[in-house]
C-alpha cells in the first residue's frame, strides 16, 4: 500500500478498543525492536496492532 500511494481502510487495536481509519501509508519502518507504519497524517501504528487493511484480515484478532 505504501508504494501504491493509495488511501486504505485500516482497523487496529488501540488500548481496549478497535479503531477504524481511512488514510494513506507513507512509510514502513522498524524502531525499538518493532515494525511500524506511518500514515499521511503522521499517525504511527505498530504492525502487530493492525487487524485488517482494506477488509483483509492480517491478524488472528477476531473483529
Amino acid at each position: 500500500m505504501a508504494t501504491l500511494r493509495q488511501e486504505c481502510r485500516i482497523v487496529y487495536r488501540a488500548a481496549n478498543e478497535l479503531v477504524q481509519i481511512q488514510s494513506r501509508i507513507v512509510d514502513v519502518y522498524a524502531a525499538n525492536k518493532a515494525d511500524f507504519i506511518k500514515l499521511n497524517d503522521q499517525t504511527e501504528i505498530r504492525l502487530d496492532r493492525i487487524v485488517s487493511v482494506n477488509d483483509k484480515q492480517v491478524s488472528s484478532y477476531l473483529v
